[in-house]
C-alpha cells in the first residue's frame, strides 16, 4: 500500500498518556491511507504493554518498534527519525510525541488539503491547546495570527512561541534532505522548520487541532529547570544557529543574532533573571507592548505575581 502520510511517534515512559495519543490517531478521518510508526525507547513503565494491547486490538494498524536499549541516552533519536523519513515513500510526514495528542479528527485531512493547494509549500503547522500536566489547566496557543502563508521572519523568529511538534506536517521530498549529521540540533522540530523554510513557504491553519503537554517531568522541557542543563541547551542551540548560518550561505544572518538572544532570554525566564532580558536587542526590537507589560509584572511586581500564580495554580 502506498501511504500519503507517515506519522512518526516517539514514546518513552508515557504510560499515563500514550492511550490518548493512539486514540487520536485512530479517530483520524482521511480520504487517503496513513502509516503510523511508533517507537518505544525501552520504556521502564507500562508503555510497552499498552502498545502491545493496541497491536492486539488493531492488527496491522500500527507499526511499532520496541527498542531493547534506550537510544535517547546515546543521542541517537534524531538519526532514527531522519532514517524513517528518508526511507518512507509517503508524500508527507507528520509528528506527534507519545505525551501529546490530536483532538481534531480531520487534522491530517485539513493539512494535506492545504498542502495540495500550495504545491511549493514545505510544511504546515496549526494552533494547539497547551495542557499543564501539573495543574491540568488548558489554554489556547496561536503561534501566528491567521490562516495562510507565513513570512520567513515569522518562521525564523516565531514571535508568539514555537508551533507545537504535534502540529507539524512536512513535505517528504524536502525534509528527507535534512543533513542531520551536519546540522545537529537539540530541538529537532525547530531545526526542521528552519531547514524547510529554506526549501519553500510555510503554511499555518489557525484551528486548535492538537494538545501539547507542558510541565511533564518525562518531557524534554521538564529537565530544563536545572541551571547547567539550561545553559547547555543555550550553547547547543547557538552552535546549531552558527552551523545553519554557514550552511545557508549567511542569507539569514540578520536573524541569527536575535535567535541567539532569544535562547538566552528563555534561560533568563526559567531562572527569573528578568533584569537581563531588558538589556537584549531582542527585547528592544521584538517584544510587543503586551509582552513588556507581562515582563514588568513578573519582574517588578513579583510578590504579587507569585500570589496570583498560587491562587490560579499556574
Amino acid at each position: 500500500m502506498k501511504y500519503v502520510v507517515t506519522v512518526i511517534c516517539m514514546t518513552y515512559n508515557h504510560e499515563k498518556y500514550i492511550e490518548k495519543t493512539l486514540d487520536g490517531f485512530l479517530k483520524q478521518k482521511t480520504s487517503f491511507p496513513v502509516e503510523y510508526i511508533i517507537r518505544d525507547d525501552a520504556s521502564t513503565d507500562n508503555t510497552a504493554n499498552i502498545l502491545h494491547e493496541y497491536e492486539r486490538k488493531y492488527p496491522g494498524y500500527f507499526n511499532i518498534i520496541y527498542e531493547k536499549e534506550n537510544q535517547y541516552s546515546k543521542n541517537l533519536i534524531p538519526y532514527f527519525s531522519q532514517k524513517v523519513i528518508m526511507e518512507t515513500k509517503s508524500k508527507y510526514v507528520a509528528l506527534c510525541e507519545g505525551d501529546d495528542y490530536w483532538c481534531d479528527e480531520d487534522k491530517l485531512q485539513k493539512q494535506v488539503d492545504l498542502m495540495e493547494k500550495n504545491s511549493s509549500a514545505s510544511f504546515c503547522v496549526h494552533a494547539n491547546y497547551e495542557l499543564n500536566d501539573k495543574t491540568k489547566k488548558m489554554k489556547e496557543r496561536h503561534p501566528y495570527k491567521k490562516t495562510g502563508v507565513l513570512s520567513i521572519e515569522e518562521v525564523m523568529i516565531e514571535p508568539n512561541g514555537m508551533p507545537a511538534t504535534c502540529s507539524m506536517l512536512m513535505r517528504t521530498d524536502h525534509i528527507n534532505q535534512y543533513p542531520v549529521y551536519d546540522l545537529p540540533c537539540p530541538v529537532g522540530d525547530r531545526s526542521r522548520r528552519m531547514f524547510l523554510i529554506n526549501k519553500g513557504p510555510a503554511l499555518y491553519i489557525d484551528e486548535l487541532m492538537s494538545v501539547y503537554r507542558v510541565n511533564n517531568t518525562n518531557s524534554f522541557g521538564g529537565h530544563l529547570y536545572n541551571y547547567n542543563k539550561s545553559i547547555k541547551l543555550v550553547n547547543d542551540m547557538n552552535n546549531f544557529f552558527d552551523l545553519y548560518n554557514k550552511y545557508t550561505g549567511f542569507k539569514y544572518d540578520s536573524y541569527i543574532k536575535l535567535l541567539k538572544e532569544r535562547e538566552m532570554i528563555s534561560h533568563y525566564i526559567r531562572f527569573k533573571q528578568y533584569d537581563q532580558i531588558v538589556k537584549t536587542e531582542y527585547y528592544k526590537e521584538k517584544y510587543t507592548l503586551i509582552n513588556k507589560i507581562k515582563l514588568f509584572i513578573k519582574w517588578r511586581l513579583s510578590p504579587i505575581y507569585v500570589i496570583y500564580q498560587k491562587k490560579n495554580k499556574i
